[in-house]
């Protein structure tokens, strides 16, 4: 029996050192990350939750700053789930038109903003693709809601017509808090929404008598698809999308009435032929697609509630785009990203000369297909 007592009284006094020295770890490392914890007594009833809870405060605090998470186009929703309780950057960018032989498409908008999430929130990011030319039926639209183009050659549509390319308008890239799917399924729950870049148009083509670069995504407007030369005497202009509505279809010769809308570049019917016709870029609102002409490009958007608020002498959150119309409200902020600019302070083209590029860089329109990037910034 006194065997037995001396076992009991050892393991206690074990366990009692073992907490002992738990608690001291805690104490030792909480003053080291320069944590206080609400009770001042330290009494800390759960060792272990407690240590796991200084360790994952550390981390935190030093470690995962600056971290980031990079998005690629997949053609499917990527999932990002928070670690720390903190202040993230959100940039994304969005895809490109297709181009048409020598008539470029139209460039994916960039768009950034800081927000604050809490641990293990869950962010879903859709990646735009890159719009498809075709001058042999349907040209398709990037992913997440570059319009539908078709193009024909020979005598497919028309014997003396010769050859038309068409592009299709390049996807958006969203970042959201649910996952209801592609942009377009946000049209009456854009309190969901974090963060939008708009796709580029795509881009048209016919012989030497029609032709024009699609028009690039806005910040808050989309810029429109324009006819470089046209022989006809009738003809439009396709508008870009803006922060409420779908831009307009442009056309010659023809009349195309559609237009884009929420999250979705305009494009041709489905099981319509030979009305060639230029997709239109996706975005909050899509861009006009274009009947003989190039098409528009969709408009981008920053949320006025979970993204931190611009102030006058303060800007978190912003627009970028290539030769765009820009902005000086500070919910639609929107900066050029090439020619003149009244936004000197943003403007920086150290690493984006032209106004575009392939990669994903900051304050810069993007060629190809879109992108997305998170970054912890601390608690």
């Amino acid at each position: 029996m006194k065997k037995n007592l001396n076992k009991i009284a050892f393991f206690i006094l074990g366990a009692l050192v073992l907490s002992i020295s738990a608690v001291f770890a805690y104490s030792y490392l909480a003053e080291d990350i320069g944590y206080t914890p609400v009770d001042s007594s330290w009494n800390v009833s759960d060792t272990k939750e407690a240590l796991d809870d200084l360790r994952g405060m550390s981390k935190c605090s030093n470690e995962l700053v600056n971290k980031t998470w990079v998005f690629g186009y997949a053609g499917e929703p990527n999932i990002f789930v928070s670690p720390c309780k903190g202040t993230y950057k959100i940039e994304v960018w969005g895809g490109q038109g297709a181009t048409t032989g020598s008539y470029i498409g139209g460039y994916g908008g960039y768009s950034v903003g800081l927000t604050i999430l809490n641990t293990s929130d869950i962010l879903y990011i859709y990646v735009g693709g890159a719009g498809n030319a075709s001058s042999n039926g349907y040209a398709y639209g990037g992913y997440n809601g570059g319009g539908k183009g078709f193009g024909s050659s020979g005598n497919q549509c028309c014997s003396s017509c010769g050859t038309r390319i068409a592009g299709g308008g390049g996807g958006a890239t969203h970042v959201a808090l649910t996952n209801r799917g592609p942009l377009s399924s946000y049209a009456n729950n854009l309190d969901e929404i974090l963060i939008v870049a708009g796709g580029g148009g795509g881009g048209y083509q016919q012989d030497s008598s029609i032709y024009g670069h699609g028009g690039a995504s806005g910040g808050f407007k989309g810029v429109n698809g324009v006819i470089s030369y046209s022989s006809y005497s009738i003809r439009k202009d396709s508008n870009g999308g803006t922060q409420t509505s779908g831009g307009s279809a442009g056309y010659t010769y023809a009349a195309y009435s559609s237009t884009g809308s929420f999250g979705q570049g305009d494009g041709i019917i489905t099981g319509a032929a030979c009305g060639e016709t230029s997709g239109g870029g996706g975005g909050l609102y899509g861009g006009g697609s274009g009947r003989f002409v190039p098409a528009a490009g969709g408009s981008s958007y920053l949320s006025t509630t979970r993204l931190n608020a611009n102030t006058s002498n303060n800007i978190t959150k912003s627009m970028y785009c290539y030769k765009c119309e820009e902005s000086d409200s500070l919910d639609t902020y929107t900066t050029s990203t090439y020619g003149t600019t009244t936004h000197t302070s943003q403007k920086d083209t150290t690493n984006c000369p032209n106004g575009y590029s392939s990669s994903a860089i900051s304050k810069c329109a993007k060629a190809g297909s879109g992108y997305a990037r998170i970054t912890f910034l601390g608690i």
